[in-house]
């Protein structure tokens, strides 16, 4: 593993986040969800991504099967 000190400072800072949570996986989501849930900041949500129209829709997925 490559020495980099901010990776070491994210590590140190999750393992002691960690067992501040009696390392319990559902009570550090519990902690995490509720930090996000009163943090002060703005969420930004991106508007869906559509697929472009490729013509015939049947025809296209059609092709994908395989006829025994």
């Amino acid at each position: 593993m490559i020495d980099d000190p901010i990776a070491e400072e994210l590590r140190a800072y999750r393992k002691a986040f960690s067992e501040a949570h009696g390392n319990d996986l559902l009570k550090i989501v519990e902690a995490l969800r509720l930090r996000e849930k009163v943090a002060d900041v703005p969420k930004v949500r991106f508007a869906p991504k559509l697929a472009e129209n490729s013509g015939n829709h049947e025809s296209s997925i059609r092709g994908t099967f395989i006829n025994i």
